[in-house]
């Protein structure tokens, strides 16, 4: 990316084939179900009215302290790609299925924590919402989302989250009605007839609204 240096989606585009195909045939000496990729979509919150308020040039400063905190988050082997715009997306390669939440709260407080200098020495407070998702979302093996299904699933998982309140991350997860043909149909619809219809459970955080009741933690 010309703006932070960080990845590009072209390089998503040619790595992410292999880094799929490394984690399916490392699979049994993952210890099977306890170890995940992860996918994390980051959009920073009105990141809108810190260019209309300070210009595009501040915004671009941002930007730049933005992706510098996120490579801090990275493990030999992880990436961290700019989606687009305010958005990020993280990709971490096999981790424990028990660190979601751990990464969820992580990036989160990363960012929320972080004072963003300005040219005139003045500091910026920013949050994210995140949307977050397992590779594999099924672990029968002989059943697959792709890739591009995971980021997907990624962001429908994050714009539940800007729905509800942002400062926040959600994710995910199959149920025992989760059936694939199912997910994919209507994945491309959204996420509340996946949630509605039990296919999918939603996990979140507690947001900053003290009316939000808490989420369940992940089991």
């Amino acid at each position: 990316d010309p703006l932070t240096g960080l990845r590009n989606r072209r390089f998503l585009e040619l790595q992410m084939p292999a880094d799929i195909g490394f984690y399916d045939r490392e699979l049994p000496a993952l210890n099977g179900h306890q170890q995940v990729m992860l996918f994390a979509l980051l959009d920073l919150d009105h990141f809108k009215r810190i260019n209309d308020q300070h210009g595009h040039l501040e915004g671009d400063r941002v930007l730049l302290q933005v992706a510098l905190q996120l490579r801090g988050l990275l493990r030999t082997g992880d990436y961290v790609v700019r989606w687009g715009g305010e958005e990020f997306l993280l990709i971490f390669r096999p981790m424990p299925n028990q660190s979601l939440a751990v990464m969820g709260e992580r990036l989160c407080q990363t960012i929320a924590s972080h004072p963003f200098a300005l040219a005139n020495g003045r500091t910026l407070t920013l949050t994210v919402s995140v949307g977050l998702a397992e590779y594999p979302l099924f672990h029968d093996g002989h059943i697959r989302l792709g890739w591009e299904d995971m980021i997907e699933l990624a962001d429908k998982a994050l714009y539940w989250v800007k729905r509800h309140g942002r400062n926040g991350w959600a994710a995910f997860r199959p149920t025992p009605l989760t059936d694939l043909a199912t997910v994919i149909e209507r994945l491309r619809v959204g996420a509340e007839p996946l949630l509605d219809g039990g296919e999918l459970q939603l996990l979140s955080a507690a947001f900053n609204d003290p009316a939000r009741a808490p989420k369940p933690p992940l089991r």
